[in-house]
């Protein structure tokens, strides 16, 4: 199967845009994982995790006896787990962590066989936020990004699929999206933590998506 044609593989992605919330994300990438909640004013979280990947996954981060990711993947019967919740820093302030992998497999050891640059972005329903009442940082294998904020334009399938909002996106520092290589055959997970500061009068979406696209 490792030894099938790269197209096969590559149209593979794209299979993932029969599923109707992922149509709108295929128009920015060729696969995806997505990992919704809603947050609450008071600082609660509500978690949903929804995925149809061939190639990208976010998996779960184990822990130590003092609650610190380490970073190593958490296998259960055979596959991976995927994240389980967010951690509370500050109810108060309205912060809150989430560390996990983006990885290129859920199985154990079966990686996709092709080589794909992933990449994050973190989608906010409007609620009572404002683009300056909340801020969103990624901690990505030891790198720190801060994300760039944006409105959601009216028109866009972005637009179509969560409505009025704001697109956190990372960049480098040639102000290109930050994507980070996975190598195709080998199994590669690459440690992210997520920081996202701010709170809301209301019940707001929070929907961190992973979209990977196939090197060329």
């Amino acid at each position: 199967m490792r030894n099938g044609k790269r197209s096969v593989k590559t149209t593979m992605l794209y299979a993932a845009a029969l599923v109707l919330t992922v149509a709108t994300v295929i128009a920015i990438g060729t696969a995806y994982a997505h990992y919704r909640s809603i947050c609450k004013s008071v600082g609660s979280l509500e978690l949903k995790y929804d995925y149809s990947s061939n190639g990208i996954w976010m998996l779960a981060s184990d822990t130590d006896v003092s609650g610190v990711p380490t970073y190593e993947p958490v296998l259960n019967e055979g596959m991976y787990e995927l994240p389980g919740g967010w951690t509370t820093v500050s109810e108060q302030n309205g912060i809150y962590t989430l560390s996990f992998l983006l990885s290129n497999e859920r199985e154990a050891n079966s990686p996709a066989d092709f080589d794909q640059y992933g990449s994050l972005q973190v989608i906010v329903g409007r609620g009572a936020l404002s683009s300056s009442t909340m801020t969103v940082s990624a901690n990505v294998n030891g790198a720190v990004y801060n994300a760039v904020v944006s409105e959601i334009e009216e028109g866009t399938s972005l637009y179509e699929a969560y409505g009025e909002g704001w697109i956190y996106e990372f960049k480098n520092r040639n102000n290109e999206r930050a994507s980070w290589y996975l190598p195709g055959g080998v199994s590669a997970q690459i440690p992210v933590t997520l920081t996202v500061s701010g709170s809301s009068g209301y019940p707001v979406s929070v929907n961190l998506v992973a979209t990977a696209k196939p090197a060329e």
